[in-house]
């Protein structure tokens, strides 16, 4: 018996979605089993090269709301005032506006764009398949 080649683990990670792998699972039950893998087929590939593109800029929200609760702390505490409490305020916004959230993301996001340069970052190629002919011995 040999191992795969990479070409074979490639094929085959390419017929096996997570679709694939929950409707299985589902059907079979719970149990120790010998599965004898005898498959016979042909399958073309087409690799792509590899190629940089810059890695996506996101607002990182819990970063924004730390940074503005400290400084509103600072600010409350220098007045004498009572400071803020993360788990209170977040019992408190738990049913918040989510369009409201959404949008001062968005907002955020689009500032970090304009002031910061995304980083660039290396991505493989495309796995594509062609034809494909795979079935079991038996």
């Amino acid at each position: 018996m040999r191992n795969l080649t990479d070409l074979e683990v490639l094929a085959l990670s390419r017929l096996i979605t997570d679709d694939t792998v929950d409707r299985a699972r589902e059907s079979v039950t719970p149990g120790d089993y010998v599965v004898p893998l005898d498959l016979e087929g042909i399958m073309e590939l087409t690799v792509g090269v590899k190629y940089n593109q810059r890695s996506p800029i996101r607002a990182r929200p819990w970063n924004v709301v730390l940074r503005l609760l400290g400084e509103v702390n600072t600010l409350r505490a220098e007045k004498g005032e009572a400071t803020l409490d993360i788990a209170e305020i977040a019992v408190e916004s738990h049913d918040g506006d989510e369009k409201l959230a959404k949008r001062l993301e968005k907002e955020a996001t689009e500032a970090l764009k304009t002031r910061l340069t995304a980083p660039l970052i290396e991505c493989r190629g495309q796995i594509s398949i062609g034809r494909r002919e795979i079935r079991s011995r038996k």
